[in-house]
């Protein structure tokens, strides 16, 4: 699926120049011992040096801003179509939802059926229910098996309970 042209952006800059001179001013602060008689220095250096990086930053952040703005707006327009794909894909499923949850209640009334047929009683339903046989995978044949396996073994302790 081709859904945009897209032009890789390039950014002309003139950093490697500005870190040359910024290496250069560093050094001019670098191993600077500042002492009590030198701390208003101290603290005016220090906020110089912190305009200068806020300075870089924010121009590092407009220049992200402005690069990123053809993408930001090609996102927005990529979201607002995939949510309407999405939207209509969840509306199917709940409809597909509510078609298996009543194809399980006729399944989980089949079985309770059978185990009546059987002679099952509904006390002992819930104990040799198993959740998969609502399953599709499940046949009714191997339902019917592990309800006979299931009667035996409950046969098997009522005579042993009754000794």
């Amino acid at each position: 699926m081709n859904i945009c042209e897209m032009q890789v952006g390039t950014i002309t800059d003139t950093l490697d120049n500005l870190k040359k001179v910024v290496e250069q001013k560093l050094a001019d602060y670098r191993g600077v011992v500042y002492t009590e008689e030198t701390l208003k220095t101290a603290k005016e250096d220090r906020a110089y040096l912190n305009k200068q990086f806020d300075e870089l930053d924010t121009a590092r952040k407009a220049v992200k801003n402005e690069f990123m703005r053809p993408y930001n707006e090609f996102e927005t327009k990529v979201k607002e179509v995939s949510n309407l794909i999405k939207s209509t894909s969840n509306e199917i499923g709940e409809q597909i939802k509510h078609f298996e949850t009543a194809e399980k209640e006729r399944k989980l009334i089949s079985i309770r059926n059978l185990w009546t047929e059987k002679g099952g009683s509904e006390t002992y339903f819930n104990t040799i229910y198993r959740p998969e046989w609502l399953n599709k995978s499940t046949s009714i044949g191997t339902i019917a098996r592990d309800m006979d396996a299931g009667l035996k073994k409950l046969s098997d302790f009522r005579f042993l309970a009754g000794m």
